[in-house]
């Protein structure tokens, strides 16, 4: 609003904002807030040139962090998503230790929702499933596919295991509009959506 002055601006996620984003509302502003975490994911900036690194990454929550250190930060750190298992391995990465879960989730399986069944997969916070050698070789797309993907890389081997861990879920209980399979490759997704044809599992 112009003409407008604000006693407080907050900017959510300002690790993830262009800075000139980041500059427009604080034009009338007597102070700011900026909340996010600069360990994770930065703006999303597409550069002319590959490789390189766009001036446009570096936004205000990093500026301010070079600029003042940690005197003006504070850390949350409770967190309320993730089991203390999951938990462990960023806590101790990239928080110094000092991220924790909080009592609600803290021990939280699979297994304590109503109507899902104890299996080895409900059980357990984190299940690793080793598919490194020559049982699960990755390809490329080939043909009228290769245009669209470029070389994103895809593995038949690894989308069974993931179907039948999935078809495990469903089975003990676990309700399908609950479970998110995630895939970094464009690829594996084209070809598990284009072999299942849209079926349910």
């Amino acid at each position: 609003m112009s003409g407008k002055t604000w006693d407080v601006v907050i900017i959510d996620e300002a690790s993830q904002a262009l800075e000139a984003q980041s500059w427009i509302p604080l034009m009338n502003a007597k102070k700011l807030i900026l909340a996010g975490d600069h360990l994770q994911l930065p703006p999303t900036v597409k550069s002319a040139v590959k490789g390189k690194i766009s001036p446009l990454e570096t936004t205000l929550f990093d500026r301010m962090i070079a600029m003042y250190g940690h005197t003006n930060m504070r850390m949350l750190t409770v967190q309320y998503r993730m089991n203390t298992e999951i938990n462990e391995f960023p806590s101790k990465t990239l928080y110094g230790g000092k991220l924790t879960a909080a009592p609600s989730v803290a021990e939280r399986r699979l297994r304590d929702l109503p109507g899902v069944e104890e299996t080895e997969n409900t059980s357990q916070a984190v299940v690793f499933v080793d598919t490194q050698g020559g049982e699960y070789p990755e390809s490329t797309p080939e043909g009228d596919e290769s245009p669209l993907l470029g070389d994103s890389k895809r593995n038949e081997g690894e989308a069974e295991i993931v179907t039948e861990m999935v078809k495990d879920l469903i089975a003990s209980g676990v309700t399908p509009d609950t479970i998110a399979v995630i895939t970094p490759y464009n690829a594996q997704v084209f070809n598990f959506s284009s072999t299942s044809n849209g079926r349910s599992l």
